[in-house]
This record gives structure tokens, C-alpha cells and sequence, in this order.
């Protein structure tokens, strides 16, 4: 009789904290964007040695480790200026992330202070918002009196990042469709001349679009994986992007966000379903097993 042997994953929380000292954390990117560092995991390497699983390399030879016939998959959302600062009639301070535009002049919002249907937040000379109503325990119903809102917004930032991010460099040199209120941080290190590299060597690139939400800044507040509620991104990818992903010989998608999407299509018989899939949502949560 065979032994069986399966593989036994966490099923708390906890077990995947990890500490990252303050001093370690980056205030500011590397220029260029590709010298930053690429952690690189052999996977059949030998599982005795470290040394020849594990390599530490820059992100300008990342063509070294793709092939000819493998399909690259990239996110091409672009980050908006989705924090507002204003004030209630009242004199009291509010803070406004803005989540999702639903309609011409009304978005979907997260507000920090106390606010109430029929609410008047004041922004600047030009523009105010009115609370509509709200949506769920986080999220509330704003129209502005303005169609470019985002014109007044800064960019947001991770908690951890104490600096200002100029939008430029918290922007993929590839951002297309805005929408996000952050930025898909694994492709914030491709440059033109890396892409080229690529596209020289044979490696196919696609986009998907998922809008990053809010909620990526958001702890997680449960201790059971299997408890985790995620919060809602929206996506669109062409048809023409599943085909090629489809036919490709590996597929490496570039990053969580970009993951999300592809674990969110349908699958028939061992493919992605071929066509085109606009705005649509997902809440998945990708956990180990």
C-alpha cells in the first residue's frame, strides 16, 4: 500500500503575520524603476538547499527567467486622485475617498468624520458634495456638483508611506483606465526598455483591468481564513486577451491584482471562457490549498 502524503495548509490568520521594521520600508522609489530588486524562488530546485532555491537579482534581468511563448499578463488600470479634504457646514473636518463613480456627478465614497443624508461637505470654492445616502456600514453615496471631482483630489497613499506620492511614479508606465485609488504595485517597476527586452525575446504582453478599491489598505480583522471577507474590485478583460492567454505556453500574471481577475473568469473544459467580460466584480479571496 502507498503512503499518501498531502500537504497541510494554515488555516489562521495569524500564522502569516511577518514584521517589517520601519527603517526597512521604503519612502521613495528607485530610479529607475527597474532597479529595484527581484527576489527569484526556483521551484524545482534542490528543496534541501536554500542557496539554489532562492536567488536575489534586480528587475531589469527579469527576461532573463521568461521564454519565448510565454504570456505576461499586466494590470492597465490607472490610479485617480481619489482623496478629498472638506469641511461640514458645521465647521467639522471630512475626509473623502472616492470609490467608484456610478453616475455622471455621484460616486461611492468612504468618509472619515460624521456625516448624514442631505450632509453639504464643503471642498473648495468650486466644489461641494451632498450626502445622498449611505450605502453599507463603509461606504456612502455622494453627488458633487461637478463632473471632475478628481481634479482637487490627492493620491492616496499605504499608511506606511509617510511622503507624498507624485502621481507619475505611483503610476505603471502602462496605466490606461482610470479608476483605482491605488496603484498595482508589481508593475510599477517595468520600463520601456525592459518591455522591449521582452517583446524582443518572444514573451507575449496582455492587459486586464481590475480597479484597485480602498479596501487593499484595509487590515484584515478575523483570525480564520476561511471567516476572510474581502471587499468587492471591479474588472473588464477583453476577449482577445483570453485568446492569447489561452494559447500561451505559461502564463505569469504580474502581481495580486492582476491574479484576481484571472481566478475570476469562467472555465470551460480547461480554458477561460473566450469573450469579453466589462465591469463586472469580484470578491474572492486567493488563500493557501
Amino acid at each position: 500500500m502507498k503512503n499518501k502524503t498531502s500537504k497541510k495548509y494554515s488555516k489562521s490568520v495569524s500564522d502569516f503575520d511577518f514584521h517589517l521594521p520601519q527603517s526597512r520600508i521604503a519612502q521613495k522609489p528607485v530610479t529607475p524603476r527597474d532597479r529595484s530588486k527581484l527576489l527569484v524562488i526556483r521551484r524545482n530546485a534542490d528543496q534541501d538547499s536554500q542557496d539554489s532555491r532562492i536567488k536575489h537579482d534586480y528587475f531589469f534581468n527579469l527576461d532573463k527567467y521568461l521564454h519565448a511563448g510565454d504570456t505576461l499578463v499586466l494590470n492597465d488600470t490607472k490610479v485617480i486622485p481619489a482623496r478629498l479634504f472638506g469641511k461640514k457646514e458645521t465647521g467639522g473636518k471630512v475626509e473623502i475617498f472616492l470609490l467608484q463613480n456610478t453616475k455622471e456627478n455621484i460616486w461611492n465614497c468612504m468618509i472619515s468624520g460624521k456625516v448624514k443624508p442631505e450632509t453639504k461637505i464643503l471642498l473648495d470654492k468650486k466644489f461641494e458634495g451632498t450626502i445622498i445616502k449611505r450605502k453599507n456600514d463603509d461606504t456612502w453615496q455622494v453627488e458633487f456638483n461637478k463632473n471632475n471631482i478628481t481634479s482637487i483630489g490627492e493620491t492616496p497613499t499605504p499608511p506606511y508611506i509617510k511622503k507624498k506620492a507624485r502621481l507619475d511614479r505611483y503610476q505603471t508606465i502602462y496605466a490606461k483606465d482610470p479608476g483605482s485609488v491605488a496603484a498595482p504595485t508589481a508593475g510599477l517597476h517595468f520600463t520601456p526598455r525592459l518591455m522591449k527586452k521582452l517583446e524582443q525575446k518572444g514573451v507575449k504582453i496582455v492587459y486586464v483591468t481590475l480597479h484597485v478599491g480602498l479596501g487593499t489598505f484595509a487590515p484584515i480583522r478575523v483570525d480564520k481564513i476561511k471567516d476572510v471577507k474581502l471587499h468587492k474590485e471591479y474588472y473588464s478583460v477583453k476577449k482577445s486577451a483570453i485568446k492569447q492567454i489561452n494559447q500561451a505556453k505559461r502564463v505569469i500574471a504580474v502581481g495580486t491584482t492582476s491574479t484576481r481577475t484571472l481566478e475570476s473568469l469562467p472555465v470551460k473544459n480547461g480554458k477561460i471562457v473566450e469573450k469579453d467580460f466589462n465591469n463586472l466584480s469580484t470578491d474572492i479571496f486567493i488563500s493557501p490549498g
